[in-house]
């Protein structure tokens, strides 16, 4: 809990240094401790978005990144230099047996799973927590209607000096995107990669209100 303090303290200091009442911190890292990080900031808001798993697995699947000496490696691949969650981490015990003769499509599906259930499992009875889909968000029929109610939700709807229509045109704006895919769109994935992604993720998939 100190370390939180002390990780975010020089931030705090400069939003209340600039008159500010509100910090928002996109961080999917922060996943990991949701519950200290109600506790250390009791009343703070948090908005969990989930994805389509297929699009997700299928995206990351896709990503390569560069190293500092100018090595590329691949999300969850054998030459990923960075730590990523495994079985052995949270005594998934389903997993931890079948984790080496598993295929990185497979870890992959794994992680999409975990990672958003350990969200959802923080902020269950949470009175401050808001879930959106991904799709719905980025929706053009209706994804500004979400947006305003999730400025709404961390009371930024009155603050944002940006006409309706430059909203409308954040909504069209997304980083980091994948452009080029190694899967198929997952409508067309061969019957094994359905398989397995079913296997995995199927029940949480319907869980979180996919088909």
């Amino acid at each position: 809990m100190s370390q939180i303090r002390l990780d975010r303290a020089g931030i705090c200091a400069d939003v209340h240094e600039h008159n500010c009442d509100v910090y928002v911190e996109a961080n999917l890292h922060l996943s990991y401790i949701i519950p200290l990080l109600i506790e250390v900031f009791p009343g703070c808001k948090i908005i969990r978005i989930v994805r389509d798993g297929r699009v997700f697995v299928r995206s990351a699947y896709s990503k390569k990144r560069k190293t500092a000496d100018g090595k590329y490696y691949s999300f969850m691949g054998s030459n990923d230099p960075r730590k990523r969650l495994e079985p052995k981490d949270l005594s998934d015990e389903q997993y931890c047996d079948r984790w080496d003769s598993m295929s990185r499509f497979e870890r992959i599906c794994w992680h999409w799973v975990t990672l958003d259930s350990l969200i959802l499992q923080s902020i269950e009875g949470y009175a401050h927590a808001m879930s959106l889909k991904y799709e719905e968000l980025f929706n053009p029929d209706n994804g500004f209607s979400i947006l305003n109610q999730l400025l709404d939700f961390i009371n930024m709807k009155n603050r944002i000096h940006l006409s309706d229509e430059e909203l409308r045109c954040l909504l069209t704006r997304k980083k980091d995107s994948t452009t080029e895919y190694i899967l198929p769109h997952w409508r067309d994935w061969p019957d094994e990669l359905t398989r397995q992604f079913d296997g995995i993720a199927g029940n949480y998939m319907k869980r979180c209100g996919y088909e």
